[in-house]
């Protein structure tokens, strides 16, 4: 995600990662991360021809010094405007983005991770650090994260490449997608299907009221099972034992403790079909 603007651009000196906050009402941040010893940050009108939104982009407040950057805003906009957040950091910096509807994208490995909005998308591409998100509605997509990631939404669709830390993500209406996950991991929806490719050693519980719920074990895992559907199917395609069968070049992984209950729904456990 190159990172290409008119706006004037501000930049800060620095050693290493920073810690990078952002609070605006309604608009999208974009960040880059990359190896830099730079911050860089523009704000511009997301509708150029719109005076009144090009003078707010201008009424911007950053600050920043070596270890640390903040955006803000000295006064709220007026609804229907939005404004455009560019940053370039260090790899590895932390990012807080705080708005009433908010999109997010980032490019490149960040630390720590935090978005609280109203609505908006969110589109993360890799933290090595943890994720926490908290929205009313908008699409989350979370790629790789070493830490843990925590996702609460009242109606989005979650999607997530790679949690190494633990996940939690609770919503009332959405899917939740997610290929690979480890650790202690729990994910409840009211309404919607919650699909894992592949599940790691940990324990991991999955509630769905109304939705199918599909899992893949990791080849090598050794799993204690609690399987239940109200109205639905139950399938485990397990192969039963003390031990379980570890193929070729594949090490021991392990137990996992799975729970998995639904309302209304299919229930599926299988081993992951991911490449080791």
């Amino acid at each position: 995600m190159p990172i290409a603007t008119d706006a004037p651009t501000h930049r800060f000196e620095t050693a290493g990662p920073v810690k990078a906050a952002v609070e605006l009402v309604s608009g999208s941040v974009e960040v880059l991360a990359t190896s830099t010893a730079a911050v860089e940050v523009s704000v511009e009108a997301a509708d150029r021809t719109d005076a009144a939104a090009v003078a707010y982009a201008a009424e911007a407040r950053i600050d920043g010094d070596g270890d640390g950057v903040s955006v803000s805003f000295p006064r709220r906009m007026r609804a229907g405007r939005q404004v455009v957040i560019r940053l370039v950091l260090p790899n590895g910096s932390a990012v807080s983005v705080h708005g009433a509807a908010v999109s997010l994208t980032t490019d490149g490995p960040l630390g720590d991770v935090s978005v609280r909005s109203a609505r908006g998308r969110l589109s993360l591409d890799e933290s090595r650090g943890d994720v926490t998100v908290k929205t009313a509605a908008g699409d989350v997509e979370i790629g790789e994260v070493v830490g843990s990631v925590v996702v609460h939404s009242a109606s989005s669709r979650v999607q997530v490449g790679s949690a190494g830390g633990g996940l939690r993500v609770q919503g009332a209406a959405g899917q939740v997608g997610v290929a690979r996950a480890r650790g202690e991991v729990r994910i409840d929806t009211a309404a919607g299907d919650i699909r894992i490719e592949e599940l790691g050693a940990g324990r991991a519980r999955l509630n769905a009221k109304m939705g199918n719920v599909s899992v893949g074990v990791a080849r090598g895992l050794a799993v204690k099972l609690d399987l239940d559907s109200a109205i639905g199917v139950v399938e485990c395609d397990l192969e039963r034992g003390p031990e379980p069968t570890v193929p070729t070049g594949v090490t021991d992984q392990g137990e996992l403790r799975l729970e998995v209950h639904t309302g209304m729904g299919r229930v599926r456990v299988g081993r992951s079909e991911l490449p080791v």
